[in-house]
């Protein structure tokens, strides 16, 4: 996990770095106990070793990025534990071995309904608001000329990430929730701005189509959303609504 420490990081930086925390180091624990629960540990290389071809032909279409093909194939063998998997191959890896709805239906794709709690709706708003905290300015996913504050946004959509976490831990992990409430209030180091660093860089390869200079076209077989702006814009709209009502219960 990020070393916790007093450093000199504008407010901005310090909820993306925060967010960042939750949902790499709180967040990518659920999700491996969640495939350990749809997946038993045991059985795990024989589900990726059904699918080798199927991922391979991802990674040779530059939609599965060497790092994390070589994860789920070290040595060319499928592996036998999801512990060296990060958040980002967590949620592919849910998507791509675990059974969970189709994409056509779309989920995966849009910020799911508020009264939606299903696992592939808990795991779409982490996945949504990763892809915001990489793809946008470190500050511009909370400061927002909404009428609300960025430290207003910021906890709606801590909420937001925190309840989605809580339902797919189910109650696995006891003190989770101590410990999520605890990690609001710490201050972030200067060392997990490397972290986040590193990580948006994976997430910017795994994303970037290979024939395009920019980000223009964004992969949504299995992976990403589509109409990412739209979605984006949503995202904004959910934190406005959510902020308002935390406003208006004070």
């Amino acid at each position: 996990m990020a070393s916790i420490k007093n450093v000199s990081i504008t407010k901005g930086k310090t909820y993306t770095f925060r967010l960042y925390v939750l949902l790499y180091d709180i967040g990518g624990p659920v999700l491996r106990d969640l495939i350990r629960r749809l997946i038993y540990p045991d059985t795990l290389e024989a589900r990726l070793t059904a699918r080798h071809y199927y991922l391979l032909d991802l990674n040779t279409k530059k939609k599965l990025i060497d790092e994390y093909y070589h994860k789920l194939f070290p040595d060319g063998k499928a592996a036998t534990s999801s512990d060296v998997f990060d958040l980002t191959l967590l949620i592919y890896l849910l998507r791509a071995v675990c059974d969970l709805r189709h994409s056509s239906d779309g989920v995966w794709s849009k910020m799911p309904a508020n009264n939606d709690t299903t696992p592939e709706a808990n795991i779409t708003r982490l996945k949504l608001y990763r892809n915001a905290i990489f793809h946008e300015a470190s500050t511009d996913v909370f400061s927002r000329d909404n009428g609300f504050t960025e430290e207003e946004n910021f906890a709606a959509v801590w909420d937001t990430v925190k309840a989605a976490i809580l339902d797919l831990d189910n109650g696995s992990s006891p003190g989770l929730r101590s410990k999520i409430d605890s990690l609001c209030k710490e201050a972030i180091d200067s060392s997990t701005e490397e972290e986040f660093r590193q990580e948006k860089e994976r997430w910017r390869q795994q994303v970037h189509c290979k024939n395009k200079g920019s980000f223009v076209k964004y992969i949504f077989d299995l992976f990403d959303i589509y109409n990412y702006t739209g979605e984006i814009d949503k995202i904004h709209k959910t934190i406005e609504s959510k902020t308002d009502k935390q406003i208006n219960r004070k």
